[in-house]
């Protein structure tokens, strides 16, 4: 049963190599986007830990948000 399964995604694979690089290619870039973004959130929550989060105040311009 392995075997027949195999044989039919790989067959199904080989069929459009247009599909097959569209899919490879969304799958990495939502993994590298997931990547980033949790990089991010650390580095940031690091650097507010380190500059005090609890003494910081955010100023913005009127009307902006």
């Amino acid at each position: 049963m392995p075997r027949k399964f195999l044989r039919l995604v790989l067959r199904g694979l080989s069929r459009s190599r247009t599909r097959l690089a569209a899919t490879v290619g969304g799958s990495a870039v939502g993994a590298f986007m997931v990547c980033f973004f949790l990089a991010a959130d650390g580095s940031l929550t690091r650097m507010l830990d380190s500059a005090g989060a609890d003494q910081n105040l955010i100023v913005t311009q009127k009307d902006r948000f």
